[in-house]
């Protein structure tokens, strides 16, 4: 019988394949920035050159100290509150977009991308499901992570793998957030 470590080391790298992988995370539960860190620190241990870009998002949280003495790159759009995605403010709306502009000059540097809360951005217009087309072909990076509640279509179809995280019970309306916990 073989090894675990002998079957592990048959499979192909994620270079090899002939179209990166698109992985989407979505839905209400909580985890879905867990999981996709979790793909992340399996490719830098791999590794892999990898790079976290937050949408939506402009504070430094737990996971980003750690992935960074990891030696993976973290970005962040900004602003420093939560953007009403139903809703967001046109100066809200700049931000994220000039932080997209700088992101697609930095994505091909890296062969792993998580594109944390991009669901939500698309899902608000205010990025575009078919700019992200062109990074699901055979280029860098070699697996895209795609993060964030309500999944626009256009991105499942985009994606090779789409998961549904399913809330079915969480604390946060008794007792709220938590350092090292949800930050």
């Amino acid at each position: 019988m073989r090894s675990l470590k002998e079957v592990i080391e048959e499979l192909p790298k994620l270079e090899e394949l002939e179209k990166p992988v698109v992985l989407l995370l979505t839905g209400d539960g909580k985890g879905k920035t867990t999981a996709g860190i979790g793909q992340i620190v399996r490719a830098a241990g791999r590794g892999y050159k990898c790079a976290v870009m937050h949408f939506l998002k402009g504070v430094k949280v737990g996971e980003d100290y750690a992935l960074e003495k990891l030696g993976v790159d973290v970005f962040w759009s900004g602003p420093e509150h939560f953007i009403d995605v139903y809703n967001p403010k046109e100066e809200e709306k700049q931000m994220v977009r000039d932080f997209w502009e700088k992101m697609k000059l930095k994505i091909r540097e890296y062969d792993v991308v998580l594109f944390d809360e991009i669901n939500l951005a698309v899902f608000s217009r205010i990025i575009l499901a078919e700019e992200l087309k062109p990074y699901a072909e055979k280029v860098k990076p070699y697996l895209l992570i795609l993060v964030g509640r309500k999944a626009p279509p256009e991105l499942i179809e985009l994606s090779s793998v789409a998961s549904e995280v399913k809330l079915i019970k969480h604390h946060y309306p008794k007792v709220g957030a938590m350092r090292g916990l949800e930050a």
